[in-house]
C-alpha cells in the first residue's frame, strides 16, 4: 500500500498543480477562470471571484498537504482534493442541467466545453485521492526500484489527466469543411 500511496501523491499532487498553475500564469489566466465559474451559472454572479480564489487556494494547499511525507498530512491532503473534485463533479452536472457548457477552465484554456466526461474524470480522481489516503495509513520502507516505478505511474496517470480532452478530441470524428 505505500507504493499505491506514491503513486496516489503525485498523481494529485501534479492534477492540482498543473490546475492550480494554468489559473495563476498569465496575465488574464485567473480572470478567465473567473469568468468561467461566472459562466456555469452555479453560484450568484457576486460569488464568482471570491469562490474562484478560494478553489486555487485550495488547490495549492492540496498539493502542499500531499507532499508532506507524513500520514496525517497526505489524509487532509487527499481529503480536501476529494472535497474539491466532488464539488466541481457536483458543479458541473449542474451547470450541464441548466444547459450551460462553457469550456472547462480546470487546466487553462479550454475549449471543450463541459461535459460527463469531466465528471467521469473527477470521480476517478476522487477514488484516487480516497485509495491514497487510505495507503497513507501503511507503514513501512519503501524499496527505491518500487518507489521509484510507483512515482513514474502516479507522473504518467497524473500527465495523462492534464491532457484527458485532448485525447478525447483525437479520437473524434472529424468535421467535413464546406466545399468552397
Amino acid at each position: 500500500m505505500l507504493y499505491v500511496a506514491l503513486a496516489c501523491r503525485l498523481l494529485i499532487g501534479v492534477v492540482f498543480v498543473a490546475s492550480a498553475a494554468t489559473k495563476l500564469v498569465g496575465t488574464s489566466a485567473f480572470g478567465d477562470f473567473v469568468a468561467s465559474v461566472r459562466q456555469m451559472r452555479v453560484l450568484p454572479r457576486a460569488w464568482s471571484r471570491p469562490v474562484a480564489l478560494a478553489v486555487v487556494i485550495a488547490e495549492v494547499l492540496t498539493v502542499v498537504l500531499v507532499a508532506i511525507p507524513l500520514a496525517a498530512s497526505a489524509m487532509a491532503g487527499f481529503g480536501l482534493g476529494a472535497a474539491l473534485l466532488a464539488a466541481f463533479a457536483v458543479g458541473i452536472v449542474i451547470s450541464v442541467r441548466k444547459g450551460e457548457r462553457t469550456p472547462c477552465r480546470c487546466f487553462g484554456k479550454s475549449t471543450t466545453p463541459l461535459g460527463p466526461l469531466h465528471v467521469v474524470r473527477n470521480v476517478f480522481l476522487i477514488c484516487v485521492a480516497l485509495l491514497g489516503a487510505a495507503g497513507a495509513l501503511s507503514t513501512g520502507s519503501l524499496d527505491l526500484g518500487a518507489a521509484a516505478v510507483a512515482a513514474v505511474a502516479g507522473l504518467v496517470v497524473g500527465g495523462l489527466v492534464i491532457v484527458l480532452d485532448d485525447i478525447v478530441d483525437l479520437f473524434r470524428p472529424v468535421k467535413p469543411t464546406p466545399a468552397r
